[in-house]
């Protein structure tokens, strides 16, 4: 195979390429020996770049391999690198496409620097304005940069669902269903409560790193719904492991 993807070419891997990977990559060869479950891998020379995917497919239990290259350029690196995390995520559905993706941008951030290129990404800047009032413009300012964005996972769930934090009020008299994400291990709560802000302020106290991202006014008839929906997803009592697959359904519900 090898598509058009944002401009780039897509390739998958025969297994005799793979192979070869594995001789020049332990990361890889841990996979063809079953030691491990994935290799991610970003290479390049210069701004041409190739991103490697290596997996084990959970349906066929069959390794697969998938080559993205292309040629890096600040203003559509996000939708190129995006699509294919997506296209990854398609191919093997329990992978993160923003874990993914961030694990590629940390990537490039290291081959960019290892070539002298000065490189920000959205992480620095977000460190930078809570410490000194410090925004992207300041930056850009003061030597030639190249801006990597990064995606905050909670910002981006809650973008998803459309979900105004601020606004949202407990109303003792009604019930509710609630999603929370933990960012810490990636997983999703789906619980019921009828204070869902104290719910998480509740559970804040053991796992700091927790965030609603989505209530609906519902009972536990809706709650025992998605947890029986999505019970070959879960990790432990009320926590699963929902992909950016499961989220979108989650939205039209």
């Amino acid at each position: 195979m090898n598509d058009n993807l944002f401009d780039g070419k897509l390739f998958s891997l025969e297994m005799e390429e793979i192979i070869q990977l594995g001789k020049e990559s332990v990361e890889i060869l841990n996979v063809i020996l079953g030691y491990h479950k994935k290799a991610i891998q970003l290479r390049g020379r210069g701004l041409h770049l190739e991103l490697v995917y290596i997996g084990e497919n959970i349906s066929s239990q069959n390794i697969e391999g998938y080559e993205f290259q292309y040629k890096f350029e600040s203003v559509n690196h996000v939708e190129r690198i995006l699509g294919f995390c997506f296209f990854i995520n398609d191919k093997f559905p329990l992978e993160n496409s923003l874990n993914l993706y961030n694990t590629y941008i940390d990537q490039l951030r290291n081959l960019f620097t290892l070539q002298g290129i000065e490189v920000i990404t959205q992480a620095d800047i977000d460190d930078a304005n809570d410490r000194y009032g410090m925004n992207l413009n300041f930056f850009m300012a003061k030597s030639p940069l190249i801006y990597l964005r990064t995606f905050s996972k909670k910002a981006v769930y809650r973008e998803l669902f459309q979900f105004d934090y601020t606004l949202f009020k407990d109303e003792l008299d009604k019930k509710y269903v609630y999603l929370i994400f933990c960012n810490s291990n990636g997983y999703f709560k789906i619980g019921y409560s009828k204070t869902p802000l104290k719910r998480e302020k509740t559970l804040q106290a053991e796992e700091p790193d927790i965030s609603l991202i989505k209530i609906w006014e519902k009972d536990k008839t809706f709650e025992r719904f998605l947890h029986l929906k999505y019970s070959h997803l879960r990790v432990r009592g009320e926590w699963f492991n929902l992909t950016i697959r499961e989220l979108i359904e989650l939205k039209g519900l």
